[in-house]
């Protein structure tokens, strides 16, 4: 080949051999982006599940602090609910945000609302999520929404419940319902007395106090009481299904002892006429140790209430709270006279039933102290409140003292206990 020839054919393949080179190194850069832009897309998408996650979290908290607050404000007779269950839900929702690296731009939507006897909250929120890598691709920002709401709506599947209503029916209980009650027991000579539970020698003929009270239309709180079971069973019955709710009524005294046993007929609870457990003497009759190991062994574990023979259970107790017996007992802590030893719940008993799953009400009835009887009852009193709100699962304490709040309370005490267990979150 001469060499004029072979000069122009290496001068050739030198060019090709250069535009070759450029094609690979455009064709690296181009692949490179697509491969950068890949993994960051990847690093860009679990950065928005993990924020999805917060949000989702914090929505759910939301919706549920709302509906909490809303239950609390109503039981306690406030004004406003709407706004406070607003307000709650919005400081849960800043509390979860708050472990997100990426700063919320606006609000959520918060929604509280009623119907009938049911509130519902819906929280609703819509942001978006810049990205870091996946702008390479020309996606500058990924949607970041959702919603969460919560109801006390009871389910329509049907819930088996046991609910153990049981009453102090002591000496204690016979203080006159109201003060001009309590004035017509003081005023009445047979009588003579704030409290009507003096009880009588039946083998001579003689009349208690009691029986005297209800003979001249006097009302004693146990009579309250008794007015505002019935007014609870009453609820009961409006919102059983079929016979998916059973009902026990117990007096707390020197035990807890059975005045109408587990039973599907709930008028056979509100028919019951629930009179002071009488003694034949002036002595203390309220033992709490004893009833509460009767009622715990009683009551046993409670279900899941998908069906008859697995209920959920409740025990609701209405007591002032003075432990007052003719002995010492665990719970005593003090003694105003060998026959009046004093004291008040355990709490430990009530968490031992809380342990078997048990829903554990407690209607606190303000005890009232007579004139004179001050030394018997104020070095106990103090820790009457604190031990009965120990002994409450949460949430359903209540403490009423007229005849209106004792009523008002029960009836809350129940729709609180079964709406336990019909809150109902959906995303």
């Amino acid at each position: 080949m001469p060499n004029s020839a072979y000069s122009k054919l290496r001068k050739t393949l030198g060019r090709w051999s250069s535009a070759s080179q450029g094609n690979v190194t455009i064709m690296f850069g181009v692949v490179l982006v697509a491969m950068v832009g890949t993994a960051g897309a990847a690093i860009d998408y679990i950065r928005l599940i993990e924020q999805r996650t917060v949000f989702s979290a914090a929505a759910d908290s939301a919706v549920l602090a709302a509906i909490s607050s809303a239950r609390e404000a109503e039981k306690n007779g406030q004004t406003a609910i709407s706004k406070r269950a607003k307000d709650a839900a919005l400081n849960a929702w800043k509390i979860n945000i708050a472990t997100s690296s990426f700063e919320a731009k606006a609000e959520p939507n918060i929604v509280v609302s009623k119907a009938g006897s049911a509130w519902t909250a819906k929280v609703s929120y819509d942001e978006v999520s810049p990205t870091a890598f996946m702008s390479l691709l020309g996606v500058k920002a990924m949607p970041l929404k959702g919603e969460a709401s919560a109801s006390t709506t009871i389910s329509k599947v049907v819930t088996y419940w046991d609910f153990h209503v049981v009453v102090d029916d002591s000496s204690s209980m016979g203080i006159g319902a109201t003060q001009a009650d309590m004035d017509a027991l003081k005023a009445d000579p047979s009588i003579n007395c704030a409290f009507a539970c003096h009880w009588a020698n039946y083998s001579a003929g003689e009349t208690d106090s009691a029986s005297i009270a209800k003979s001249k239309g006097i009302k004693l709180r146990i009579d309250v009481v008794d007015d505002a079971v019935d007014s609870m069973v009453n609820e009961m019955i409006s919102s059983k299904q079929g016979n998916n709710v059973r009902a026990k009524l117990w007096g707390l005294n020197d035990t807890a002892k059975t005045l109408v046993d587990l039973t599907t007929k709930l008028a056979d609870v509100k028919d019951y006429n629930i009179e002071l457990y009488k003694t034949p003497v002036s002595v203390g009759n309220t033992n709490y140790e004893t009833a509460m190991a009767k009622l715990l062994a009683d009551v046993g574990k409670a279900g899941d209430g998908k069906s008859a023979v697995d209920p959920k259970k409740a025990v609701f107790i209405v007591t002032d709270g003075i432990h007052d017996t003719g002995f010492w007992t665990g719970n005593a802590t003090f003694e105003w006279y060998s026959d009046h030893i004093m004291g008040t719940v355990d709490p430990a008993a009530c968490t031992a039933m809380k342990n078997n799953g048990v829903l554990v009400g407690v209607l606190y009835i303000d005890y009232i102290t007579p004139d004179g009887y001050e030394g018997a009852m104020d070095p106990v009193k103090p820790a009457v409140l604190p031990s009965l709100q120990s002994c409450s699962s949460e949430g359903l304490f209540f403490n009423a003292t007229s005849p209106a709040e004792i009523t008002k309370s029960m009836k809350e005490m129940l729709a609180a206990a079964m709406g336990m267990g019909a809150v109902h979150l959906t995303e």
